[in-house]
């Protein structure tokens, strides 16, 4: 069987508060994104993971796989499994692209088509990560909680989106550790939907961080912001991919050409939210 597992934006992120267990309250707007990881699921004598793509580790397996985390969860099943999973790895990890949440998403709802698993539990999705639930259904939303509170009440306008990753990863836990909180703290989930949906307003409390872990974000920021026809830019997730957001296709082209000629060694790349099914 094989799946597509799409990337992710945040448009805007706001952290709300420091929970008692550690982890961050936040709101953020998501869409998905037509730049995707390809997932292949063979059922085998073992369980196996194998990468390619020009994002596969360089060692041939990740540090604390989330797909190793997908098995374990599930391997407690009355009945046992094994599969072949091979991932063709077209997401930047580390990028806060999703990459990683959008695999383990692909994974479970291809092991629920084969009849390898019984049902997909939500505890138990939230135990492999906060943005596995927006990545099963790759669909735009509003998510809160830790990531984990989805509203689908809501649908963005079509953009272009130039994606710029400067070729090196941020960890989302040391961005979140660093996060210091800003001079306005009278935050709260009462936005209503026309703040959703302007993108004056967009920000992510969390860029500030990234850009203090590692300044040559500071280059990205500045020519996400340059170019002729941006509506809007920002940083997704916790970094380190930043977007410069379009409505008109001709000055997202024309975008593309520019950065990709000023920064060779970045990877950019040129995609829109409205995926096909």
């Amino acid at each position: 069987m094989q799946l597509l597992a799409y990337a992710k934006l945040n448009l805007f992120l706001d952290v709300i508060k420091k929970r008692k267990d550690g982890y961050h309250e936040i709101i953020t707007g998501v869409t998905f994104v037509n730049l995707h990881d390809k997932i292949t699921i063979l059922q085998s004598k073992k369980n196996s993971i194998f990468y390619t793509g020009p994002f596969a580790p360089k060692k041939g397996f990740f540090e604390d796989d989330i797909i190793n985390k997908v098995l374990d969860v599930y391997k407690t099943q009355k009945k046992e499994f094994f599969v072949e999973i091979s991932i063709e790895k077209n997401i930047p990890f580390g990028s806060g692209l999703g990459g990683a949440s959008a695999d383990a998403a692909a994974l479970l709802k291809g092991l629920e088509r084969m009849n390898i698993i019984n049902s997909i539990d939500d505890r138990k999705i939230l135990n492999i990560g906060a943005d596995v639930q927006m990545c099963m259904s790759s669909m735009d939303c509003i998510a809160s909680g830790i990531g984990d509170r989805l509203n689908f009440d809501v649908k963005f306008p079509k953009y272009y989106f130039l994606l710029l990753f400067p070729n090196f990863s941020l960890s989302t836990r040391e961005v979140y550790l660093n996060y210091k909180k800003t001079l306005n703290q009278n935050k709260d989930e009462s936005k209503n939907k026309s703040t959703y949906l302007n993108p004056q307003k967009y920000k992510n409390d969390l860029m500030h961080s990234a850009l203090k872990i590692n300044p040559a974000l500071n280059e990205v920021l500045k020519c996400s912001e340059e170019f002729d026809g941006v509506v809007f830019n920002g940083m997704t997730g916790s970094g380190s991919c930043f977007y410069s957001a379009f409505t008109n296709k001709h000055d997202s082209m024309k975008a593309l050409v520019n950065a990709k000629a000023k920064y060779p060694q970045w990877w950019v790349h040129l995609v829109n939210n409205k995926i096909e099914s």
